[in-house]
């Protein structure tokens, strides 16, 4: 679900901005629970932080 969660947030973040969406919609998106998402990550500001490692791994490892 975690996944799920960063793989739908970073569709949806770089097609149509950060701010622009919200967490709902992520949630919606994703298809998981609200409760879910919360278990993974406390914020929006923790799941974007989450993409941006997640991002910056392979560029360091490669």
């Amino acid at each position: 679900m975690r996944e799920r969660l960063l793989e739908t947030a970073d569709r949806l973040f770089y097609a149509e901005g950060i701010h622009a969406v919200g967490i709902d919609r992520v949630i919606v998106e994703s298809g998981v629970a609200k409760s879910t998402m919360y278990v993974h990550f406390r914020t929006k500001e923790d799941l974007v932080a989450s993409i941006c490692v997640a991002a910056a791994i392979p560029r360091a490892s490669g």
